[in-house]
């Protein structure tokens, strides 16, 4: 039976802050947990709960606290091995985690930040979760465009890079007389949210204003973008204009892509082992770009292709 992580914690009594099996976003089913495992948590109870008392202190608090996460490390590493850098003293003392790691130190990139095209989305910044968390975010258009991602991400936190990701959506190359458009006429109706060209624009801004490497920015671009819906085959001539305008324009780090939607209107998604795939692999590597971030789950997003998140395909295209 599925069961959310903190009612089954809150269940067993669990207040570990670090998961003590593995745990699902809901796109997989987790498995189950491991006799190791379940050494690993006993262990954080029992030394929590020494501990705790003798610092006068309830468990949670505890927990909540750098000592108990180096409690949950230094049960990990006597189930495992020596796997965390963690001294004894620190599930006792907070300032002995402190003098090791002081603010500041950390190397913190975003994997997958988003703005918007002038588009607000209704129930992102004012999610109930984000509530939760103590914020009061304002949600009108300015909240979700490039300027105000410039000040959360770099002044309000300590980020030092961000990976721009947009959504699945294709460019128009070229308008009826054969011009090659730029900017905002290539998306005039489509892929609004975040396109590679505003992707592109952004991080050359970031990284020109910081005088060095801020940001790194994803493709939109798949195999089935463009379609030859005479032929029902990928529109071959189409997609490699748009992989080298992509790579050689827009300066791309990797491509985005989500097998399980539909944005040349081809009538299917795709697999990443299927032989559109390993076309695009194939002309991709040909000018020099290896790297594909492929986000599976979520298939309620397509009620008809949905079955294309399934991560199965992962390891021959791997």
């Amino acid at each position: 039976m599925w069961i959310r992580k903190c009612d089954r914690d809150l269940k067993k009594g669990v207040d570990s802050p670090m998961p003590t099996q593995v745990v699902s976003n809901e796109e997989f089913i987790p498995r189950r947990q491991t006799e190791r495992q379940k050494h690993v948590e006993h262990l954080i109870g029992e030394m929590a709960e020494q501990r705790s008392k003798k610092l006068g202190m309830d468990r949670r608090t505890f927990m909540a606290s750098a000592m108990g996460m180096a409690t949950c490390f230094l049960a990990s590493n006597k189930v495992y091995g020596k796997v965390f850098e963690v001294d004894e003293v620190e599930t006792y003392e907070a300032a002995a985690s402190e003098e090791k790691f002081p603010k500041g130190e950390y190397f913190v990139i975003d994997v997958q930040a988003h703005f918007t095209n002038g588009v607000a989305i209704p129930g992102f910044r004012n999610a109930e979760f984000v509530k939760n968390m103590g914020f009061n975010l304002k949600t009108d258009i300015e909240s979700y465009g490039f300027k105000n991602f410039v000040k959360e991400m770099f002044f309000d936190s300590e980020t030092s890079i961000v990976v721009i990701s947009g959504v699945p959506g294709r460019e128009i190359n070229r308008d009826a007389s054969g011009k090659i458009l730029e900017g905002q006429e290539r998306t005039p109706g489509g892929n609004r949210v975040l396109p590679s060209w505003l992707m592109s624009q952004a991080k050359n801004e970031l990284n020109t204003l910081a005088g060095s490497q801020r940001a790194l920015c994803q493709g939109n671009l798949a195999p089935n973008h463009y379609w030859n819906k005479a032929t029902n085959s990928i529109d071959k001539s189409a997609l490699i204009e748009q992989m080298e305008r992509e790579i050689t324009k827009y300066g791309i780090n990797s491509w985005k892509w989500y097998c399980h939607t539909d944005p040349g209107q081809s009538g299917g998604g795709f697999q990443l082992d299927d032989d559109n795939a390993f076309f695009f692999y194939e002309e991709s590597r040909k000018r020099g770009m290896k790297l594909v971030s492929v986000h599976k789950g979520y298939s309620y997003q397509s009620k008809t292709l949905g079955h294309l998140a399934n991560p199965k395909d992962v390891e021959k295209a791997a």
